[in-house]
Order: C-alpha cells, then sequence, then structure tokens
C-alpha cells in the first residue's frame, strides 16, 4: 500500500504562506556535504523559507541503532524537543537523519511505555518529549509544503540536456509505516523533481538499493 501524500496544491494561501523549519544538519552533512548544505540554504532563502538553527543539537543516534537502540531513541528524542520548545517541525537534508527522526517521533507518540522511559533520560538533563511536531526532508517540504508548481515558477537555468539518475536511499522510503512518503515500491517524486528542472530522469536496475553506509562499519569491503 502506497504512503503518498497529496502534492501541495498552488492556492494563493499556500503560495503566500511563510514557512519555517528547525533547521537540522545532523553530522555528516556538514562535514562531508558542505555544498549541499550551502546550496539548499540558498535556494530555501529565495524561495521565502525561514530556517532556525538547532544549537546544540546532537547526533540522530542512527550509528549506534544496532548496538544500543534505547541510547538511538533519547538521542533523536533529545533533538527533537529542541524543536518542540521552538513551537517548529524539523526539516532535514540527510535521510538517515529523517528516517531515524521519524521512525522515533512516531514510535515515541504512540508508545507510552517506551515514552516514559525516554523522557525518564531527558528530564536528567530538564526536557522532555511531548510529541508535538512532524520531522520532514527537503525533498517532502518541496513536495507537501510548496509544491511544483510554485517551484516552477522560481527555476532560471534548466538543466536541459542533463541525464540524471537519482538514489532515494532506504530511510526516505522505509520503513513505509512511519515515513509514508512516495510509494516505497515504485517512488517517483524524486524523479518528477528532476524533470521538474529540466533535466531527464534515468531509470536503473539498482536504484532502490542501499548505499552500503549501515555496514561500512562492520566491513568496508562490501559497501
Amino acid at each position: 500500500m502506497s504512503g503518498k501524500p497529496e502534492k501541495a496544491g498552488n492556492s494563493e494561501s499556500k503560495k503566500d504562506a511563510v514557512l519555517k523549519y528547525a533547521f537540522y544538519l545532523g553530522c555528516a552533512t556538514p562535514l562531508r556535504e558542505r555544498a549541499y548544505e550551502i546550496s539548499a540554504r540558498r535556494v530555501l532563502k529565495e524561495l521565502g523559507v525561514k530556517l532556525v538553527e538547532m544549537k546544540g543539537a546532537n547526533c540522530c543516534g542512527l550509528p549506534i541503532d544496532a548496538v544500543n537502540h534505547e541510547m538511538t531513541l533519547a538521542l533523536s528524542a533529545r533533538n527533537l524537543t529542541i524543536a518542540e520548545k521552538k513551537g517548529l517541525n524539523i526539516l532535514t537534508l540527510c535521510s538517515g537523519c529523517t528516517g531515524q527522526l521519524m521512525k522515533t517521533n512516531k514510535h515515541l507518540k504512540g508508545n507510552r511505555k517506551s515514552r516514559e522511559r525516554v523522557n525518564s533520560y531527558l528530564k536528567t538533563i530538564r526536557t522532555e518529549f511531548q510529541g508535538t511536531i512532524e520531522v520532514k526532508h527537503l525533498l517532502r517540504v518541496f513536495v507537501e509544503d510548496i509544491g511544483f508548481e510554485k517551484l516552477k515558477t522560481y527555476i532560471k537555468r534548466p538543466l536541459n540536456g542533463m541525464r540524471i539518475a537519482a538514489h532515494y536511499g532506504c530511510h526516505l522510503l522505509m520503513p513505509s509505516k512511519y515515513l509514508e512518503f512516495d510509494d516505497f515500491e515504485d517512488p517517483e517524486f524524486l524523479l518528477e523533481f528532476i524533470a521538474l528542472l529540466g533535466a531527464e530522469p534515468v531509470r536503473y536496475a539498482d536504484e532502490k538499493q542501499c548505499c552500503g553506509a549501515v555496514i561500512a562499519g562492520v566491513n568496508l569491503d562490501l559497501p
């Protein structure tokens, strides 16, 4: 069953609304994907989207999930509480961070016992998970909150003549019961976005394969 959301409309209310998010960068993006961060900031500024820095945010917890799941939940939950105190939804760039924060958010909202356990840890640093916000990847913001029709009006240099192959990665789409974005069996939003920019989206056999990052710490030869 598809968890594909409705695309944003092009009504005047949505077109003129000021979008504001708590901006979560995680660990890898500012250190290894600086160009991605810079371009995202510039594009969002051009679109009139306001980003509020999450000062003091920690790792999303994904790298240690297989070792200590409860600690992962606590790390993710602490980040969520930073945005909750600002009253803002979180915007992310890294799909791994997106998946971890979204899974933690939905799990703790629906599991009282786990929520109380995690909050017992957070209490020691004088904070508490409330479950009052949502987490969205940049692509999801483009699809749901801004809309492709509005994005199209901002394109200045179409990528005409380019052929681009998309890689979603695992954590932007799965597990679908938590992420509920696009159709995890046949995703299309990123392909549509590529086409919107004027390029030709290219399909390939392994486009939904794992990139291998999650097992790099165990066996560097496998990725």
